[in-house]
């Protein structure tokens, strides 16, 4: 491909991600909750700012009607959770008061009720789910500086990444065009979510670099190790075609190589890596994806590494069965005669010539 099409390209790719990156992540958040148990009619508490918040309120039914600071609120989604219905009440900004704010409940029986500033986090809480609404979505703005940093960075290195695929006689473009298609699908479909609902998904920036790894990686890495299989699968198939009449040629080509359980076994040492990287990013449900492919890739490598050394077992035992049977024991049969010595005596006992000193 030519050098012109490449930069383009990497270009592009650059500022695709450096958009993606400032949109996305973020400096600092600060996550607010509060949870109440047994409340009956009436709840006071105090929050931190005037901002959006969600209420989620439990019981085994939904309440009748849900007063926030003397104004009501409406359930935007309520879902079953064994013999539990959970209210998701999302209150305006409008509605909030910084300091002390009332919840009225007007039912009977008691209820359970969250109060956060985010609709979801993950468990390391590098990953948050905010209302578009919301305060510290309103506050960002789009870092044209970052955008132009980050974007001069990616290029750099999507480069370096280029000349040492040119260096293995890889080609570039297709190995990039198809293993950055699920990155961009998923950046695009959350984007597109973030636009058109009330929804916005941030995460830190260790969070998108270890995303961007993994989905980028989870495609580039065996499309690689399958080019450079077929590389090295072509290479043996020429020394053996150069090799064929030499005796003994076939058995000086290096073992494994070409070998597609070898493959499978350096993309169980990647998906591992993989694995590693996302846990200590906090990503659980990412790794545990992850580590299920690794072992089942393992499970078939290891079966197809077994199936072979049977298989090259029962063929060495089939060789050297037919090789006695084709060059019987010297000894024996020396034993044996009592006639004229023959070529196998000559075989097993050749005439050493004399040396006059």
């Amino acid at each position: 491909m030519h050098k012109k099409n490449i930069f383009f390209l990497l270009f592009v790719f650059s500022l695709v991600i450096s958009f993606f990156y400032t949109f996305f992540s973020y400096n600092k958040f600060n996550p607010f909750s509060l949870k109440f148990n047994n409340v009956d009619t009436e709840l006071k508490f105090e929050l931190p700012e005037k901002d959006s918040y969600i209420l989620n309120i439990w019981n085994p039914r939904v309440p009748k009607a849900i007063y926030f600071n003397g104004r009501q609120v409406f359930p935007s989604y309520v879902s079953n959770k064994e013999e539990t219905r959970v209210a998701y009440v999302i209150v305006p900004v409008d509605y909030t008061l910084k300091g002390i704010n009332v919840l009225d409940i007007s039912d009977s029986g008691k209820y359970s009720v969250k109060i956060r500033n985010f609709f979801g986090a993950t468990k390391s809480k590098n990953i948050y789910i905010l209302l578009n609404s919301s305060k510290f979505i309103s506050e960002i703005n789009f870092n044209f500086l970052k955008f132009v940093i980050v974007a001069i960075l990616v290029y750099f290195l999507l480069y370096f990444v280029s000349l040492l695929l040119a260096k293995l006689d890889i080609e570039i473009f297709s190995l990039y065009l198809i293993s950055y298609i699920p990155y961009f699908l998923f950046f695009c479909f959350i984007f597109l979510v973030s636009l058109f609902s009330q929804l916005r998904l941030i995460m830190s920036a260790s969070a998108f670099i270890t995303i961007s790894l993994v989905l980028v990686s989870i495609v580039k890495i065996p499309l690689l190790a399958t080019a450079l299989f077929k590389k090295n699968k072509f290479q043996q198939n020429i020394i053996y075609n150069e090799a064929n009449s030499a005796p003994g040629a076939l058995s000086q080509i290096l073992s494994g190589s070409g070998d597609l359980s070898e493959l499978l076994i350096f993309l169980f040492m990647w998906c591992i890596l993989f694995t590693a990287i996302t846990l200590i990013s906090g990503l659980d449900m990412l790794s545990e994806f992850i580590i299920n492919i690794a072992y089942v890739v393992l499970v078939i490598a290891v079966g197809m590494k077994i199936f072979k050394k049977l298989k090259i077992t029962a063929k060495s035992s089939k060789d050297r069965k037919d090789s006695t049977q084709e060059f019987p024991n010297p000894d024996l049969i020396r034993a044996q005669k009592t006639g004229p010595i023959d070529v196998y005596e000559i075989m097993a006992n050749p005439i050493k010539p004399e040396v006059s000193e």
